[in-house]
């Protein structure tokens, strides 16, 4: 199975449009297609830019709905020490 680290633009995006690649990604990686890669500094950024106020309110989301997204993405995560990125 391939293993994949999400950056955090394509998850909002994702969550934002249900539209384009952003969104497929990630019901791909909702639905266990692929295996999203997070580190615990990773799910931080998650957590941080998607709970913003003006972020919830843009996707449509209470911070509790966004705490049930994100458990659910931890779910059919990975989780991994560190994420090596090729520049």
């Amino acid at each position: 199975m391939i293993v994949a680290t999400l950056d955090t633009d394509i998850v909002f995006s994702g969550l934002y449009s249900n539209r384009g690649a952003s969104h497929q990604i990630l019901r791909a990686a909702l639905s266990e297609e692929f295996t999203p890669a997070i580190s615990v500094p990773l799910f931080l950024e998650y957590e941080a830019v998607l709970k913003r106020p003006h972020n919830l309110q843009q996707l449509g989301f209470t911070s509790e709905s966004m705490d049930t997204f994100l458990t659910g993405l931890l779910h059919v995560a990975a989780r991994i020490e560190r994420i090596y990125y090729l520049w």
